[in-house]
């Protein structure tokens, strides 16, 4: 028995479920797809957060869950664009106000110390564009090649070295030395690239004076002897006793970065261009910083100097005619001094009456000794025999 079919509710078509089957598969799958890609264009989306949220695409199902996170991770973005990375970024606000001293130093000149205001932090370059806003004599004599001396010389205390232009093309470096530990002095010296121990001991002129370790860059350990030694301009060298452990200050770049390393009342050495003698003993060459008119205060610092008795000491005034074509005729003073036999007239300054060191050594020639610097760098010139 057949059944009657009914025209209002047809049986379904058994060659039309396939088609329906499919269909429902196509929509599970794209259900079950539509978030992975959501997913995936949310991961796009945050490794480029500077760029736009992507537009979505014509065919793609608007469902409710997944239309309101987009509409709040585009509102979370619009409020996040103003932000930045600070690492990558320099400072916008004034920062704060600072009254720096700033030490400039060249060979054969006297310290020089100009006093800039700033704002900390800073940057060298705009350090050096203030510093030769302020017109030092030193630069318009010289020329304007400011380089940073590595790592400063104290703390909340600026260090330069003043070199003219061409001295990288002569193989020339202008290295800053602190020798206040062993002599009380700063001063900066010229030296060859790659220089060694024994130049920077002869340009210091220190190679008689107590004993002493030379200590460069910022390093724990003395330089080594016998080998070069890339010392570039600006780098500071330090000469300390024995067995001392070198202080060092920051460099300036991470200085000009902090505040708090620039406190007030630091210490500036002094221009160091006090009257001072080179003295030639038969023992080595000293220096004899705190000369004075007081002949019997210098024969009493002569002694604890070259560590030799009184009694074998004499103090004669100059003979300036003789020895003035030999005076170094520059913008420092120079000092002459000359060691000689006790029964031959000593030669001393030319600037005023200084010190003869003689302890009656063997006959010698009598020797010249022209600081051209003022700080102790010299030359020792044999003028003949008696």
């Amino acid at each position: 028995m057949s059944a009657i079919p009914d025209p209002a509710n047809p049986m379904p078509d058994p060659v039309a479920r396939p088609d329906n089957f499919e269909s429902f598969r196509d929509a599970a799958v794209a259900v079950r797809e539509t978030p992975l890609r959501e997913a995936c264009e949310d991961v796009v989306h945050l490794l480029h957060r500077e760029e736009l949220l992507p537009s979505v695409p014509a065919g793609r199902p608007d469902t409710g869950p997944s239309h309101v996170f987009e509409a709040e991770e585009a509102d979370f973005e619009d409020l996040s664009t103003d932000l930045v990375d600070a690492r990558d970024q320099h400072v916008q606000s004034p920062g704060v106000a600072k009254l720096l001293p700033v030490l400039l130093a060249a060979p054969g000149y006297p310290l020089e110390t100009v006093w800039i205001n700033t704002n900390i932090p800073a940057t060298v370059s705009q350090l050096c564009s203030d510093i030769k806003a302020t017109g030092s004599g030193l630069l318009a004599e010289i020329g304007d090649t400011l380089t940073p001396t590595h790592p400063q010389l104290e703390i909340g205390l600026a260090s330069f070295v003043v070199t003219p232009p061409w001295f990288p093309e002569a193989n020339l470096a202008t290295i800053l030395i602190d020798a206040r530990a062993v002599q009380g002095s700063v001063f900066a010296v010229v030296l060859s690239y790659p220089t060694c121990l024994d130049e920077i001991r002869r340009a210091v002129g220190f190679l008689s004076v107590a004993a002493h370790e030379v200590y460069a860059a910022g390093d724990s350990d003395p330089l080594p002897s016998g080998r070069p030694i890339p010392l570039q301009s600006g780098v500071l060298v330090k000469l300390l006793p024995p067995d001392r452990t070198p202080l060092w200050a920051s460099p300036p770049a991470f200085a000009l970065w902090h505040p708090y390393t620039w406190p007030a009342g630091a210490s500036i050495p002094p221009k160091g261009y006090g009257l001072r003698a080179l003295l030639l003993h038969h023992s080595g060459k000293y220096i004899l910083d705190n000369f004075s008119d007081d002949d019997w205060a210098n024969l009493n610092n002569v002694a604890r100097l070259v560590g030799a008795p009184l009694a074998e000491l004499s103090v004669e005034p100059a003979g300036q005619d003789d020895l003035y074509p030999y005076v170094y005729h520059g913008p420092s003073q120079s000092v002459l001094m000359s060691i000689s036999y006790a029964s031959i007239k000593g030669i001393s300054s030319v600037i005023s009456s200084c010190s003869i060191c003689s302890s009656r050594p063997p006959m010698v020639g009598i020797l010249l000794c022209v600081e051209v610097s003022g700080e102790a760098r010299d030359m020792t010139l044999c003028m003949g025999k008696f």
